[in-house]
C-alpha cells in the first residue's frame, strides 16, 4: 500500500517525545515508503544521520509538499499495534556523529568518572514545576572526587556552589547532535525527566532517570527499569515534592559503582 507513496512524517510536541518515537521511522521504510519528515533544526542533522530519510524539511518551512499520505509520529505505535510487550527497544538507534565524538573527547581528556546532569526541562512544559529540580540537589556530588561532572544544559546555568567544579558546555552546543557527541564521551548521565535523558536511552548509554512522584504515562510506575530503554535505571520519588530520599538512593547508587571499578 505504501510503496513509492510518499509519506509526511510530523514531529510534534517536545524534543523528547520525538526522541523517544523516531525509532518507528524504520517500520515505514520496510513498507517501501518515501519519507518526509518534518522536525525542528535542532533534531534535523541528529535524525538524517541516523535514518534513511528521502526528504527532511524544518517546521517551520512553509513550502508546499506533495505527499500521498500524512501522520504524526505519536501515532505510528498505534497503528503497529504497540503494547508492553512488543515495544521496540532495539538499541542504539540513535548514534552520535564520530568526528564530533572525536572533537569533544580532546575536551573530557581525563581518567575519572565523567557524569553529564540536567536538572532542568522547558519551564513552559505543563508538568514542569514538579519535575525540574534546583540545581543544588546534585552538591552531594562534590562528596566524589574521582568524579568529573559536566553540565548538558543548553540554557538555564546553575547559580555557582563552593567547591563544586561544574564543567559548562552550553556554548558548545548547537543542536542535538553536539549534545550525543558529549553523551558518548560519558560514563553516566543523571537527568529529570528531558529530551537529554531520552537521547542517552536511545544511544544506549547508562542513564539515571529522576522522576516526581506522578511521573509521565511514559515511566509507568513502581518499576526501577524502562521498557523503552534498556540502559536507564529509574530512580522515583516516594512522597510528592521529596526529591531528598532520590538523591539518597542515586548516592548510594553511585558508591557502589564506583567501589567497583
Amino acid at each position: 500500500m505504501l510503496k513509492n507513496k510518499k509519506i509526511l512524517v510530523i514531529l510534534e510536541q517536545g524534543f523528547g517525545d520525538n526522541i523517544q518515537f523516531i525509532r518507528y521511522l524504520p517500520f515505514i521504510k520496510e513498507k517501501k515508503g518515501y519519507i518526509i519528515l518534518e522536525c525542528k533544526k535542532e533534531l534535523k542533522t541528529l535524525f538524517e544521520n541516523n535514518f534513511k530519510i528521502d526528504e527532511i524539511i524544518e517546521k517551520q518551512d512553509n513550502s508546499s509538499q506533495n505527499f500521498d499520505f500524512y501522520i504524526h509520529l505519536m501515532s505510528i505505535p498505534k497503528i503497529f499495534k504497540t503494547n508492553l510487550n512488543k515495544i521496540p527497544n532495539k538499541v542504539p538507534y540513535l548514534k552520535a556523529d564520530i568526528n564530533l565524538v572525536e572533537k569533544f573527547k580532546l575536551k573530557l581528556n581525563t581518567d575519572k568518572f565523567k557524569i553529564g546532569i540536567v536538572w532542568a526541562g522547558n519551564s513552559k512544559h505543563s508538568n514542569d514545576k514538579n519535575r525540574s529540580i534546583n540545581f543544588k540537589e546534585f552538591k552531594f556530588l562534590k562528596e566524589f572526587p574521582e568524579v568529573e561532572i559536566y553540565s548538558l544544559q543548553k540554557e538555564k546555568n546553575p547559580e555557582k556552589l563552593d567547591d563544586f567544579k561544574l564543567i559548562d558546555f552550553s556554548e558548545n552546543i548547537r543542536d542535538f547532535s553536539d549534545t550525543a557527541a558529549i553523551i558518548e564521551n560519558l560514563d553516566l548521565i543523571i537527568s529529570v525527566d528531558t529530551s537529554v535523558a531520552h537521547l542517552a536511552g536511545a544511544m544506549n548509554k547508562p542513564v539515571w532517570i529522576l522522576l516526581p512522584f506522578i511521573p509521565d504515562w511514559r515511566w509507568f510506575f513502581k518499576r526501577d527499569d524502562c521498557p523503552w530503554y534498556p540502559s536507564m535505571r529509574l530512580f522515583r520519588q516516594k512522597k510528592s515534592g521529596n526529591w531528598k530520599d532520590v538523591f539518597e538512593e542515586v548516592k548510594e547508587e553511585l558508591k557502589n559503582i564506583l567501589e567497583r571499578r
